[in-house]
């Protein structure tokens, strides 16, 4: 989501691997002679598939967000010469928010009932936070194989994951000084303890 300068806010969002970004100037303007700056957003999020493999998955996800407030001035006496009379300064926000969402399903299909497979959930943060959650198909937590550790645990009684990763920035400005950006980057690898069968789903997207 991107908004600048009182235009209508712009949204847009993808369910596919890949990259999405936004922009939006303002158009604020000074009465009789060009003063101060336009305010301008932008957010941009991407989310990569490093590695795959019948065990093994690694993402990576990024988000950017960029926000530059307005200034600009009103003449409420008019112009004279080129020259505002009784000028007003105004003062304009822009704000942008980036998110980039995994959706990792991990399914195994077929094992003896006493088999226990150790679900890995690792997560790398080259900057910002990565938000993990490792939940059943039907929105309750898997097991984990430790209170403390990074495992969960997959069996006859939970065959299935589902694992959301997200990083989200955001960004907000006003005035025609300064301006404020929000960056995250990480990696996300799920791994399991065996050569097992998985179905992977995957979804990107921006709001």
């Amino acid at each position: 989501m991107v908004d600048a300068g009182g235009q209508t806010p712009l949204v847009q969002s993808v369910d596919q691997i890949g990259d999405v970004s936004l922009t939006l100037d303002g158009t604020e303007k000074s009465e009789c002679r060009p003063y101060g700056r336009a305010s301008a957003s932008r957010a941009s999020a991407s989310t990569r598939i490093i590695e795959s493999s019948p065990n093994r998955v690694v993402v990576e996800l990024s988000s950017s967000s960029y926000a530059q407030g307005g200034h600009f001035r009103t003449c409420p006496g008019g112009c004279f010469l080129g020259n505002c009379v009784g000028n007003e300064g105004n003062d304009t926000e822009s704000r942008s928010e980036g998110r980039a969402l995994s959706t990792i399903r991990v399914k195994i299909h077929s094992f003896d009932a006493s088999e226990t497979f150790l679900l890995d959930v690792g997560t790398v943060a080259q900057a910002g936070n990565i938000v993990v959650h490792v939940k059943t198909p039907s929105g309750n937590d898997v097991p984990r194989s430790s209170e403390k550790g990074n495992e969960y645990l997959l069996s006859a009684d939970t065959p299935e994951a589902v694992l959301f990763a997200e990083v989200q920035t955001s960004a907000q400005n006003k005035g025609g000084c300064c301006n404020h950006s929000d960056g995250a980057t990480g990696l996300v690898s799920v791994s399991v303890d065996g050569t097992v069968r998985n179905s992977v789903r995957w979804a990107g997207f921006i709001s």
